[in-house]
């Protein structure tokens, strides 16, 4: 006898099992993204404050450095003819 509907048979668990297989091997085998892969300027000055290491002053001056840098490089991008 030949069957044409055979899916949904033994084939059906194949497929749930070979689905579940490779869902759990993605989720327990991908790649954990560092935190710290994108630390800005800003967070490092932050950082170096909390840790003690530079004063209030020094904290306060070098972060209106650090956002009037940030805002003349968004003036510069949003600003520029396109290429």
């Amino acid at each position: 006898m030949h069957y044409t509907y055979h899916f949904f048979g033994m084939d059906l668990i194949w497929w749930i099992v070979w689905s579940i297989i490779i869902i759990l091997f993605f989720f327990f085998f991908t790649p954990v993204l560092k935190k710290d892969a994108k630390t800005t300027p800003l967070d490092i000055l932050q950082r170096r404050f909390s840790n003690g290491k530079i004063s209030v002053d020094e904290y306060e001056r070098r972060k209106k450095i650090l956002e009037r840098d940030l805002l003349s490089e968004l003036r510069v991008y949003f600003l520029s003819p396109p290429q």
